[in-house]
């Protein structure tokens, strides 16, 4: 998709796949101290961005208060990773918002497909259409932790 996709709330909260605005610093602070990328180093971060569709999500002074990314074909497959809401601005219903937001955007839409990993939001992400274990027996994914990557002291 060519430009910058953005939608907002009647509050003024704006979600916007502009990389331009995201503060890099902080979104990366965040999800390396998240359980699933634990410290992530920033260049491994970066790369990850410049290959993904990502989301940030504002305040109405512009502050930014969330990001999620997205990687999609666009025609049938796209996953979602990375959501996160920063400190201070969670249980404010900003995250729902930002998902259903994703969900919205035109790359995101008609997949056959949509795959999230989430081992504590189950049930703020099933409200949304995601369900657990959808095909049973079906999936299966090489996983590697985070310190078999980028160990701490390297």
């Amino acid at each position: 998709m060519s430009g910058h996709w953005s939608r907002r709330r009647e509050d003024g909260v704006e979600i916007s796949t502009d990389p331009g605005r995201l503060d890099l610093d902080r979104t990366h602070a965040a999800v390396a101290a998240s359980f699933w990328c634990e410290g992530i180093p920033r260049p491994v971060f970066d790369r990850a961005l410049e290959h993904s569709l990502p989301f940030g999500l504002y305040l109405q002074d512009g502050d930014q208060c969330g990001f999620c990314r997205a990687m999609t074909d666009t025609a049938v497959f796209g996953y979602l990773t990375d959501v996160i809401v920063f400190e201070g601005h969670r249980s404010e219903g900003l995250g729902t918002w930002m998902v259903e937001s994703v969900l919205l955007h035109p790359d995101m839409q008609a997949l056959r497909r949509t795959h999230l990993a989430t081992r504590d939001r189950q049930e703020l992400f099933g409200r949304l259409g995601f369900r657990l274990d959808a095909q049973p027996g079906m999936q299966m994914d090489i996983v590697r932790e985070p310190g078999e990557l980028w160990p701490a002291d390297g």
